[in-house]
C-alpha cells in the first residue's frame, strides 16, 4: 500500500523486548483491521518461533534465501516465503542461515539496499511492516539504521549497562566508603573524609558512559 509504514525495532542489547514488542504490536494492529507483515531479521529466529514455528531451520524459504536471490540478481518472489498466521499477521521467517548471509553481505554490491529491496517487493500489500532486528550492530542492523524509509525505534535503558561496568561502579563505591572510615580514624575529621569520598565518586561517574546513566527514547 502506498502509505505503508515500515518500523524497525533495534537495540544492540539482547533481552530488551524487541521480539515481544514486534509480536504484540503486530497482532494488535491486525485486530484493528490493518494488514501487518512481521519480518524476522534475526538469525536466532525468536520471532519465527514465537508464532509457533518451532523448527525454523526446516523452513524451505526464509528471509536469507530471498536476500541471497537479490544478491545474485535472480528473480525474486518474496510471497513464496511469507507465512500466514491465525492471529491475522503475515510472517517472513528467519533461521540460522541468516548469520551466514550477513557475512556474504560484506562483499556484496549495493549491500546497503538488499533488505530495502526485499521490503519494497511486498510493502505495497500491507499497511504496516515490522522488522525485528538482531541484538547487534551487524550489517543488517546498520542497513536498517541508514535507510531513511525505515522508521527506527531504539530504547536505551539503564539496565543496558554491562556487567563489567556495573561491577566497576560497585567496587569504586566500596573503595570510597572504606576510604572514608580510614581517613576519619586517621585525621579525626569528617570534612576531609567527605571531600575524598566525593572526589572518588566523581571520578567513577566520569568514567561511566552517559548512555548508561540516562534513560532515553529515540523515535526516528
Amino acid at each position: 500500500m502506498s502509505n505503508c509504514k515500515v518500523i524497525a525495532l533495534t537495540n544492540q542489547k539482547g533481552g530488551v523486548g524487541k521480539t515481544t514488542t514486534a509480536v504484540n504490536l503486530g497482532v494488535a494492529l491486525a485486530q484493528q483491521g490493518r494488514k501487518v507483515l512481521l519480518i524476522d531479521a534475526d538469525a536466532q529466529a525468536n520471532l519465527t518461533m514465537s508464532l509457533g514455528y518451532s523448527r525454523p531451520d526446516d523452513l524451505p524459504d526464509t528471509l536469507s534465501t530471498i536476500m541471497q536471490d537479490i544478491i545474485d540478481d535472480k528473480p525474486v518472489d518474496v510471497s513464496r516465503s511469507i507465512l500466514h498466521h491465525d492471529e491475522g499477521v503475515d510472517l517472513l521467517p528467519s533461521n540460522i542461515e541468516l548469520s551466514g548471509l550477513e557475512v556474504r553481505l560484506i562483499n556484496a554490491i549495493s549491500r546497503e539496499s538488499v533488505l530495502k529491496t526485499c521490503i519494497n517487493e511486498v510493502k505495497k500489500n500491507y499497511d504496516t511492516v515490522l522488522v525485528d532486528c538482531m541484538p547487534s550492530l551487524g550489517m543488517l542492523t546498520m542497513e536498517v539504521k541508514i535507510n531513511k524509509e525505515i522508521r527506527n525505534y531504539t530504547e536505551s535503558m539503564f539496565f543496558g549497562l554491562s556487567m563489567r561496568q556495573f561491577l566497576f561502579s560497585v567496587l569504586a563505591c566500596g573503595v570510597a566508603v572504606g576510604l572514608f572510615f580510614l581517613l576519619r580514624g586517621r585525621f579525626g575529621t569528617e570534612t576531609l573524609s567527605w571531600m575524598c569520598i566525593l572526589r572518588c565518586l566523581r571520578w567513577c561517574i566520569r568514567r561511566t558512559p552517559k548512555s548508561s546513566l540516562t534513560m532515553t527514547r529515540k523515535p526516528c
